[in-house]
C-alpha cells in the first residue's frame, strides 16, 4: 500500500505504518492465541495508527472468513435448482456484475468439477470451483434467458477495497454486514483518517487511489445513497458505551485517554488493541492500568504470532484474566 506525500505523489508506507497493518493482520489470523488478549503498542505519535491496524485486522479477517465461508457457499450452489437466477461477477477481482441463469455444477474434462452459468443467449460461462464466489444468488428472478447482458457495479467495495482485501473474496466480504471490529476514539480525528483520500494500491503498474473506508466499511460513515453493508464500528469517546449485543472480534482504543475510561465489563470477549503515544497526558495512567492487568494475566501470547516492532515502537501482548 502507498500513501500520498506533500507533492501529491505516492510513496510506500513507512515502516511504522506497515507494522501497524501487519499487527492487525496477525491479531486476525491467530484467534486461538490472541482471544481475550490485550495488545498495547506505544508509538512516537499515533496519527493513523489505530485505523491502519484496524484495516490490517479487516484484511486478515476477510482472508480467514473467506476460507471458512467458501465451503459453505459452494454447498449452497450445489443445492440450488438449475435455472436459478444468479449474480455473476465478470472477472476474478473486477467490480462489474450481471445477472444470469445457473446451470449447475458438472464434471470438467480434466476430471475436476466446474460451475456453468448462462449470461445471455450468446454467452455461456464455465468457472472452476475455486471461483465459486463469483456466482451469488440474486434477489430477483429473471424470466427466461436475456438476449444481452446489462452490467452493473458492485456497490459495497471500490476497486481499492477489492485490491486491499486480496486474496480474500470481495463478494463474501461485502455480502452481508458483520461487526468484526470497533474503534473507540475522537470522532472527528478518526473520521478524517478513515475518509482521507491519501492512499493507493498498485495494480498492473498503475496506482489505484482510495480511502481506508473502502476496506473498513465503517458503519457510521457509510454514504446514504451507497451500499449499507458494514464491517467496522466507530464509537466516539464522548459516548463510549458497550451498546452492541455481541462483542466485536477486536476493540481498538485510540489513545490513553480512551483506555483509561474503559469499564471492566466492556467488550470482555473481544481482543483489545490499545494504541498509545508518549505525548499524551494520560500516558502514564494508561501504562499503570496495563501493568495492573498484566499482573492479573492468565497467560502470554507467543511472540512468533506477532510482527517485530521497528525501532521507536514498544509492543506487549498477553491474555486478560477472565474476570
Amino acid at each position: 500500500m502507498y500513501k500520498s506525500d506533500l507533492h501529491d505523489s505516492y510513496q510506500p508506507l513507512p515502516g511504522w505504518a506497515t507494522f501497524m497493518m501487519d499487527l492487525g493482520v496477525a491479531l486476525a489470523k491467530n484467534p486461538a492465541e490472541c482471544g481475550r488478549s490485550i495488545t498495547a503498542v506505544t508509538l512516537p505519535t499515533r496519527g493513523f495508527g489505530a485505523v491502519l491496524a484496524t484495516t490490517g485486522f479487516q484484511i486478515g479477517s476477510a482472508m480467514h472468513d473467506s476460507n471458512e465461508t467458501s465451503g459453505q457457499h459452494l454447498l449452497t450452489l450445489r443445492n440450488i435448482p438449475i435455472g436459478k437466477t444468479v449474480r455473476f461477477r465478470l472477472s476474478l477481482h473486477g467490480t462489474k456484475f450481471t445477472r444470469g441463469s445457473f446451470q449447475g455444477i458438472h464434471p470438467a474434462e480434466d476430471g475436476s468439477e466446474c460451475i456453468k452459468v448462462v449470461l445471455n443467449k450468446n454467452d455461456f460461462r464455465t468457472l472452476p470451483l475455486s471461483q465459486a464466489d463469483r456466482v451469488q444468488i440474486a434477489a430477483k428472478e429473471l424470466t427466461g434467458v436475456p438476449s444481452h447482458s446489462r452490467f452493473k457495479e458492485l456497490g459495497a467495495l471500490s476497486q481499492f477495497g477489492m485490491l486491499a482485501i486480496q486474496p480474500a473474496s470481495p463478494s463474501l466480504y461485502a455480502m452481508q454486514s458483520g461487526l468484526d471490529s470497533v474503534i473507540i476514539g475522537q470522532k472527528n480525528q478518526l473520521e478524517r483518517e478513515i475518509l482521507a483520500d491519501a492512499f493507493a494500491i498498485s495494480s498492473d503498474g498503475m496506482a489505484v487511489p482510495g480511502r481506508l473506508q473502502d476496506a473498513l466499511l465503517t458503519r457510521e460513515l457509510l454514504e446514504a445513497n451507497g451500499s449499507q453493508v458494514f464491517r467496522t464500528g466507530l464509537i466516539p469517546t464522548s459516548s463510549m458505551a458497550a451498546e452492541e449485543t455481541n462483542d466485536p472480534r477486536l476493540t481498538v482504543f485510540d489513545g490513553a485517554r480512551v483506555f483509561t475510561k474503559v469499564t471492566t465489563s466492556m467488550f470482555l470477549d473481544a481482543r483489545w488493541l490499545v494504541v498509545l503515544d508518549r505525548t499524551s497526558r494520560k500516558f502514564e495512567e494508561a501504562i499503570e492500568l496495563i501493568d495492573d492487568r498484566y499482573i492479573e494475566r492468565r497467560g502470554s501470547v507467543d511472540a512468533d504470532c506477532l510482527p517485530t516492532p521497528p525501532d521507536g515502537i514498544e509492543l506487549t501482548c498477553f491474555l486478560r484474566a477472565k474476570t
